[in-house]
């Protein structure tokens, strides 16, 4: 049996924290050499029913089904239902592992989050949007995902 909350023990892409903003030290360095500070964006999960964006903040919705309010759709919606049966960490949990296997297939799914990388590292502000949050999401992978994938990739936004 899956753990009912897989926040703290299923890393997406190596050691991903769940901040939803790159700490300074943990920043790419920059690709001119010099002393200037990458322009790193923030992304934070939010809960559909409850999500109020600041200035400069774009909603990116990775539920099921049509995106509300005119949001962008990113199409990254979890197929594991608590509706055919898995508890609401066990969806979460089981996401990742379908995220993995779409990632190094390169699914769909890879394009989207390297997509979302860039648009991190160039400075944007996202806010992932399902209706779990704060409850254990497929969204909370999905986050680390991009921040690890910006990271990795050592995209500045440059």
């Amino acid at each position: 049996m899956l753990p009912l909350d897989p926040r703290p023990n299923f890393p997406v892409l190596g050691r991903i924290t769940y901040t939803h903003e790159l700490p300074a030290d943990r920043r790419p360095p920059s690709r001119s050499g010099g002393a200037v500070t990458p322009r790193i964006g923030r992304i934070r999960l939010a809960n559909v029913k409850t999500l109020h964006l600041e200035a400069g903040e774009q909603a990116i919705y990775i539920g099921r089904g049509r995106a509300p309010n005119d949001m962008e759709h990113a199409h990254l919606g979890n197929p594991f239902r608590v509706s055919d049966g898995y508890a609401q960490g066990e969806a979460a949990a089981a996401y990742l592992d379908h995220l993995r296997r779409q990632v190094r297939a390169h699914g769909p799914e890879r394009a989207t989050i390297l997509d979302l990388a860039r648009r991190l590292a160039e400075g944007d502000r996202l806010v992932i949007c399902c209706w779990c949050s704060p409850d254990p999401c497929h969204g909370e992978h999905v986050l680390a995902a991009i921040q690890g994938y910006a990271r990795q990739r050592g995209w500045t936004g440059h």
